[in-house]
């Protein structure tokens, strides 16, 4: 199956909350058609994977001139264990590069599915958030380029 990665604008919002309500895992905080306005025209950039022009997934970075921050990636659940996840990581990793960012970090709830999926990509476990996400501790996991 081919893939390929492309920004994803404002006029995508839904199909943004369709993946993230089907890609079965829990979140913390779901995205809404009005938050992501929000993000949007905040700066954060997001980045999609398609195929057959179809969206499956999406990783969305907030970025300033030292670091870049991953805050939401998501696959629509059919489209699991393909690679997407692995693309799209490795698209904003070159991203980073090129702009000469060299750390990237997310904040991850424990032992959650992102998190194992990030320490299998070189990510690494810097530090720990007491109630990052309501009432759930996260730890910081950063990768340096």
């Amino acid at each position: 199956m081919n893939f390929s990665v492309n920004n994803i604008y404002p006029d995508s919002a839904d199909q943004l909350v369709s993946i993230q309500k089907n890609d079965g895992f829990s979140h913390v905080y779901y995205l809404t058609k009005e938050r992501l306005e929000k993000l949007f025209s905040n700066g954060e950039e997001f980045f999609g994977a398609f195929t057959d022009n179809k969206l499956i997934g999406f990783i969305s970075i907030n970025t300033d001139v030292v670091r870049m921050r991953i805050h939401f990636l998501s696959v629509d659940q059919q489209f699991q264990r393909k690679g997407v996840a692995s693309i799209l990581l490795k698209h904003i990793l070159l991203i980073a590069k090129e702009k000469k960012i060299r750390n990237v970090y997310v904040y991850t709830e424990i032992e959650s599915p992102l998190e194992v999926f990030l320490l299998k990509n070189r990510f690494i476990k810097v530090g720990y958030f007491k109630k990052r996400f309501r009432d759930k501790d996260a730890n910081i996991l950063s990768i340096y380029l």
